[in-house]
């Protein structure tokens, strides 16, 4: 099988948007898999399953987080009402 250089995920390709391959694809913007594996600090082949698969390690979700500019919370789908609920929790502490 021929390999893909340069491979990118568009959001809404492979994955649903509310799965987290889908939310990694639509935050990386259609970004090249070695671009995304550049900046967060990963090989490539690593950083295409993720997109592909979901199943990121935590180190990636951290990276990919910081670079990206998006929360953990959204990465992993978790509902607004409880990342609100979170919010307002650590405010009074």
């Amino acid at each position: 099988m021929p390999r893909q250089v340069g491979k990118k995920y568009r959001k809404g390709q492979g994955r649903s948007s509310t799965s987290l391959a889908g939310r990694l694809q639509s935050a990386s913007k259609g970004m090249p898999v070695r671009q995304v594996a550049s900046i967060t600090g990963f090989n490539h082949e690593t950083v295409r399953r993720y997109l592909r698969d979901g199943g990121a390690s935590p180190d990636f979700l951290h990276s990919f987080c910081t670079n990206f500019g998006v929360t953990a919370d959204w990465l992993l789908g978790v509902p607004k009402k409880l990342r609100a609920s979170a919010a307002v929790k650590a405010a009074r502490k």
